[in-house]
């Protein structure tokens, strides 16, 4: 599958404005634009985590493409890889390592997992994923894999800081990886989000399970799923740069 570079730079962008801002980061629009896409800082004072913030998509989502076209699949290298590029340079969050000791969640009535467990809980959850064979479910199923590997992977918070934004763009990474329109949580949809993550977290702990809110989740952001698809069908019938490795997804 290919896509063009416009679309590519257009998810990038959205998926660093709206994960962004469902993080508090008060970067408008047009203020997320100038500074990924023409290099340049808002004409007021910002704070410069926010600047960081927003600027660390940039090599995030080289190394997503570069992932892609790879055909590499989600792993715990790659998954520390990601969460280094998007939260280098942030005061306070150790980038690229999962944490070595146990935190709790602001607003949330669950508390992740102890430390010691992170490697044994990752290396299950992602064997588990691995063993569906996605490619051979349908379309429904395969979001809904997608969906509970997100909602499974917030429940076991296996960073510090910065758990909500690299799994959202894993997210996107996957629906790329398997030839679906991408999932993108608007930040106008920050609270029913947030809402379902959390209520996946109390069900993770009860059954070690999350289909439940896997269904909910699916049904709540169907329109959006629908609405992308048709950005993502005219991205696949314009021409693409067939030269430029960059912007080659897949085979």
């Amino acid at each position: 599958m290919k896509l063009t570079k416009k679309y590519l730079e257009d998810l990038k962008l959205r998926d660093a404005f709206n994960s962004s801002h469902i993080e508090g980061n008060t970067l408008t629009f047009g203020e997320t634009y100038c500074l990924l896409l023409d290099n340049k800082t808002p004409n007021r004072t910002v704070n410069l985590r926010e600047l960081n913030e927003v600027q660390n998509y940039e090599s995030a989502w080289n190394l997503i493409e570069k992932s892609l076209n790879h055909n590499k699949s989600v792993s715990k290298d790659l998954i520390r890889d990601i969460h280094f590029t998007l939260t280098s340079n942030i005061k306070g969050i150790v980038s690229g390592e999962f944490r070595d000791y146990d935190v709790l969640v602001s607003g949330s009535n669950t508390i992740p997992p102890a430390h010691q467990n992170i490697y044994p809980l990752m290396d299950n959850f992602l064997y588990k994923f691995e063993s569906l064979n996605i490619d051979s479910l349908s379309v429904e199923k395969k979001y809904k894999a997608i969906i509970s590997f997100h909602l499974e992977f917030e429940s076991i918070h296996p960073f510090q800081d910065g758990n909500g934004r690299i799994g959202r763009s894993l997210m996107i990474f996957q629906c790329l990886q398997h030839d679906l329109a991408p999932l993108i949580i608007k930040e106008t949809k920050r609270t029913e989000y947030i809402s379902l993550v959390s209520r996946s977290s109390e069900e993770y702990f009860k059954e070690l399970s999350v289909n439940d809110t896997t269904s909910l989740f699916y049904d709540h952001f169907k329109e959006d799923i629908i609405e992308e698809s048709k950005r993502f069908k005219i991205s696949q019938d314009e021409p693409t740069i067939e030269s430029n490795d960059d912007y080659e997804i897949g085979n």
